[in-house]
This record gives structure tokens, sequence and C-alpha cells, in this order.
């Protein structure tokens, strides 16, 4: 049988639970189509889920129809659960785009659009909702012509006389073979010298467009009333790729992590690539030592079957791999797009549990969901007894207090979110560390610390020759500095930076490694006090569609939340806006623009980086744990001369 391996990703409430129940029906697993608004659909199968009506973690099954195994990724729509949509992108190898035939375009479905074209995977789209009031086909059609970069094709439409598929009909469409045949010119020259056009020449061109993302099919339905179901899975069967199966070598990717009360830790997995076979020894990104599995499972028919062996294109479940977290790599990486982020948390909070009692059981339970989400980010202050998360949003707040009751029987609370500053220094500077007393130790290195340009990150080299200081303690300091810069003189981590070890020093009696890891952090302080630093706010990019007489209200209104706007673009009496604004007043803003335009205005936005803001719009924050230019303190907890509550 040949293998499918789709994902259904959407706005919110764009239908894609309810499409996933049909094509359980379609395949005969299920004898009635579940629903979201009784709770009884079978991917929505946790109970917050059942609760809230939406999907907030992605989920996966497989079913077999006309020779076909199709593995689904069901991802959620609203925008604070992002991050499940990323670690499914790695998973797939191909993507349908719901789109809500009443609602349109959403902020998320344009942020789907712009990922999946970076990252090169085909997708189709599927208008949905087309028998709701206020439906609006070509509406929508030109809103996503003016999204995305690819040709879309309308294949399947709908009509008053019901669906039409000019693919499938008697008579090939003129207009519908011309755009096709635009792409190939032997096709078209024989098409208009009159000659005999073959269905699977059109469908033979439109698999190779689609294959290489040149153009994307448009199909249109009410996943609901179950139209446009049949010709949905007839389009993926025929039209999306199979597995790449030319690769010997072990690649998978850990789209999904979840904790078993029998086995474990559980990972979900996409072989990409080669096989993985049971107990075999494996290496894991990131991960020093191999591991091996104790149980490997295969789905199949909304089941698992435990088998030896996951090859090329299968999905299913591993168990006894304690240290995997959602988004590794198992093998190599070497055939994956790395970078499939969509939206990053740019805000941060503390989760506090209600009673003292809990506070272990809290890290414990923190702990599990940043393993089934990395991009939380979980930091856990032990001095001060906090922690800290990344999160998106307010729902996503909302939902990690429900899984902490539900699951894990803790009472606990986000504080306030803030947003996630940076630094940068303001200007070169030295930094010196001598650090030789208390004996025995000794560590002395003088670093250069400089600007670089914005997006540069962190860099590091050292101009220290072996010969003065060993390649042991010179790896020491290359791993510190990174952590030496993640809290600045604001309390925020420092980026934009370059650092050069210009001098080092050590002893032939007294030093050992860890004496470079205690001095650097000294050292990085130092040079950051002489340079002085500067705050780094989050900066969206943003674009506004909205009714022409509305212009001037909107870009008064940019301009006074410290953005700035590039030149408009009119058509049919609506204006389109782009530019960028901070974070800070961007978060203040969708509730206002919704009132400006009665509901009727588009409003998008996506971080496009950091820039420098004045110390008035900055948020200083408190040094975690010991600051090293507290240095004899910070020295004595190094050392573990004081205790973690002490300072």
């Amino acid at each position: 049988m040949s293998i499918r391996n789709i994902g259904i990703m959407a706005h919110a409430d764009a239908g894609k639970t309810t499409m996933c129940e049909h094509f359980l029906l379609h395949s005969g697993l299920l004898k009635e189509a579940g629903s979201v608004d009784k709770g009884s659909a079978f991917t929505d199968n946790d109970a917050i889920e059942r609760e809230k009506g939406i999907s907030i973690r992605l989920s996966s099954f497989s079913f077999e129809l006309n020779n076909c195994i199709y593995n689904v990724i069901d991802t959620p729509g609203h925008v604070d659960f992002s991050s499940e949509v990323e670690y499914a992108l790695k998973a797939v190898d191909g993507i349908i785009l719901l789109v809500s035939a009443v609602e349109g375009v959403q902020s998320q479905t344009i942020s789907i659009l712009k990922t999946i074209e970076r990252l090169k995977i085909p997708f189709m789209i599927f208008i949905n909702k087309v028998d709701r009031a206020g439906a609006d086909t070509e509406r929508v059609l030109d809103e996503l012509r003016k999204e995305t970069k690819k040709e879309l094709l309308v294949c399947v439409q709908n009509s008053e006389e019901g669906l039409y598929d000019y693919l499938n009909h008697d008579e090939l469409d003129e207009q519908f073979i011309e755009q096709l045949f635009v792409h190939d010119e032997e096709l078209l020259e024989k098409y208009l010298e009159g000659g005999n056009i073959h269905k699977e020449e059109v469908a033979d061109l439109l698999k190779s467009l689609v294959e290489n993302c040149e153009l994307a099919p448009v199909l249109m339905g009410s996943a609901k009333n179950n139209e446009g179901i049949s010709e949905l899975l007839e389009y993926i069967n025929c039209f999306f790729p199979e597995p790449d199966q030319s690769h010997q070598e072990l690649s998978a990717v850990v789209y999904k992590i979840e904790e078993d009360a029998n086995m474990g830790l559980s990972a979900h997995i996409r072989v990409l690539s080669g096989t993985l076979k049971n107990k075999q020894n494996v290496k894991v990104v990131g991960l020093d030592e191999d591991v091996k599995t104790t149980r490997i499972q295969r789905s199949a028919n909304l089941k698992y079957e435990i088998v030896e062996e996951l090859s090329a294109g299968e999905i299913g479940v591993i168990t006894g791999i304690s240290e995997l977290k959602n988004g590794d790599i198992i093998g190599t990486s070497s055939y994956l797009e790395l970078n499939s982020q969509m939206e990053a948390p740019l805000m941060t909070v503390d989760v506090k549990a209600v009673a003292d009692s809990d506070y272990s059981k809290l890290s414990k339970a923190l702990i599990q969901l940043n393993l089934e989400n990395p991009r939380l980010n979980f930091m856990w202050h032990k001095d001060e007894r906090e922690f800290h998360i990344d999160v998106m949003g307010d729902m996503q707040m909302e939902i990690i207090e429900k899984t902490l009751r539900n699951r894990f029987s803790l009472e606990a609370s986000c504080g306030r979110p803030q947003i996630r500053y940076m630094e940068t220094v303001a200007s070169s500077a030295q930094g010196y560390v001598c650090y030789w007393m208390p004996k025995p130790c000794w560590a002395i290195i003088t670093f250069l610390i400089e600007p670089t340009e914005r997006g540069a990150g962190v860099q590091y080299k050292s101009e220290v020759p072996v010969s003065e200081l060993q390649r042991k303690y010179q790896n020491e300091v290359e791993k510190t500095v990174p952590v030496a810069l993640k809290q600045g003189l604001k309390g925020w981590p420092v980026t934009d930076v370059k650092v050069t070890m210009i001098a080092a020093e050590e002893h032939q009696v007294h030093t050992r490694p860890s004496d470079f890891v205690i001095a650097t952090p000294m050292g990085i302080m130092d040079g950051l006090v002489n340079a002085g630093t500067e705050y780094l706010e989050p900066i969206m990019a943003f674009k506004v569609v909205a009714e022409e007489s509305l212009l001037g209200e909107i870009v008064n209104d940019v301009v006074k939340m410290r953005g700035e706007v590039d030149s408009p673009y009119f058509d049919q009496n609506q204006f389109y806006l782009e530019g960028r604004m901070p974070l800070k007043t961007a978060l203040e803003y969708p509730a206002i623009f919704n009132s400006r335009t009665s509901g009727k205005g588009r409003f998008h936005t996506e971080f496009t980086g950091y820039q420098k803001c004045e110390d008035e719009y900055g948020n200083f924050r408190e040094y975690k744990g010991i600051n090293p230019l507290d240095t004899a303190k910070y020295i004595l907890k190094a050392r573990k001369a004081i205790t973690e509550s002490f300072k």
C-alpha cells in the first residue's frame, strides 16, 4: 500500500476536527461522525478539549482507503497552540489548509501559509462551510491570492447544482485546462492545436506541480454535511507525494510526547528515512549517549499494534527513551528542515502552587509539560523558589492551569505575563576576572565584549593559544559564555554580542576545569558593566485590511503606538497597510482595531525581530540567583559553601 502523511491545519473553528471525523466515517472505522459541540469527536479525546470545544494538542490517527494508508495529524487552530502546528510540520509530506467560507482568511491562516511556503511543503486548500449563511467563496479566494505566492487552481467548485469537480468531469473545462497547461508547453501546444488530451496527462501534470510546490489545488465543500470529503481524499491520494524512500540512514522526528501510566514516557514519531528497530542503539540529536527503545507500536486503523520496526513513512509510538522531548530527532537531521517555528512565545510568566507543600510536585509537573512542549522554556529559579515559563497568551495560561489541575491534581496559577525583553551591549569594553582565592583555584581571564548587528545572536571566539591555556580549560569557557549571558544588567538575556577571550592564565598546580566555569560569568558581568547594556524589545510586523475611509485613523493609531507604516495600496474601497510596531503596543491594539472597523477589518501581526528601545519602555527584572557581580557570595555559592535558599 502507498502512504500519505498529511497535516490538517487552519484557524480556530474552521472545521478541522469535523473533517477528521468524516475521514474516519468514509474509511468505515466510524459508523457515525462525532461532534465537537457534543464532545463526541474521536480526535478531541482530552477532557479539557471536550469542555472548551477546541483542540489544544495535536492528535494523529491512521486509516486505510482505496489501497492507501492515510496518516493524519490534526492540529489546534488557536494561535496560542501554534507550537503544536510546528511539531506536526516536521512529520508530514502534505498539508490540507482549511479556510471558512464565512470568516475567510484569519491571522492564523496567514501564519500557516507563510510557514509552509518557507518550508516548501505541498499543500491544498479546502474552503469549508460553503453551506453556511454568509459564505462567499469568491471573496475568500481573493483574500487567499493576496496572501500566498503560490498559484491557486480551483479544482472542486461549489455551485447551485452542487460540487463541480473539474478534473473528473466528462468534459474538461477550458479555463481550467489553460491555467494548468501554461506550465507545460508541449501539452499547451497540443491542446491549442486541437489534439486529444487524456485525463491521465492532466493528472500527471497537476501531481508534478503540487509536489514541486508550484501550485496549490483549491477544493470546496462542507465537512459537517460530508460534502467534498470524498473528493478531497481522492486528491490527497492522487496528488500528494509518497514518503521519500531514497535514503537508508535512520532519521525520525518526535512530534508528540505523552506520559503513559503503565509505560512511562511515550513518543509519537514519524520515520523520515531508514528503519528504526526495537532495542537498537540509536543517536538522538543533542544527547551524548546512545539510547534504545523498549517497545515500538505502529499506528493502524485507530489502534496501535506492537511491531519490531518502523520503516520510512510510517508513524508510531515508542517507549523506553525517557530523555526524549517534543521535536527531537532520532538518527540524523540531514533530511529535515529544522526551523519550522511559526510564532515565538514572547511573554514569560511565573507559575505558583496555591499550597507551598506542592512546590516539589509542581516542579515535576512543569518538567513533564516542558518535555511535551519545549517552547515553554521552563526555568526553575531555585534560590527564589520560582518557576517561569514562556507563553503565547491568555488561552494557553488558562489551559496550563486546567492541565495542572486535571492531570496532576495541582492547584496552581499563572501570574501576570511579562514581555520577554532582551539586552545588548551599548559599546565595546573589556571584562576581567582574577579568580585565585580561596585556594585551591586559579583562573584569570580577559574578555573583549563588542556589539554586533541585530539578529546576530551570541558569538564567541578565543584568541588565546593553547600554549597559554589548555584546550580543556578553553572548552569550559566556550560552553559557559552563553550561560553567563542568559541574564544581563537589566535581568534579561544578552544578545547580538561578540565575546572574545583575549587573555587567560592557568596555574600548573591549582587550576581545575571548574575554575573557569566559575570565573567566566564574573568576567562577563564585569564586561557588561563596563560596556553598559540597552533594552531590546520585540517588534511585530503588521498587516491591516480595512475600509478606505479609516486609513487616517488607523495610521494615527500606529504612530501613537511608536509604530511605523509603509505606503498603503488600495483595492475595491479597501486599503492594505503594512508596517511595524512594538509588541507592547500591538498587544493592546486588536480590541481597538475591531472597534474602529466594527469587526469588518483584518489585523495580522507576526514577530519580526528585536530593536533597541529607551529605558522608559523597558521592564527591569531582578537578577535570578546570586549575581556574579557579588563576587564573594557568588564564589561561596558556586563552591557550595552556602545553601541554595540563602541570597
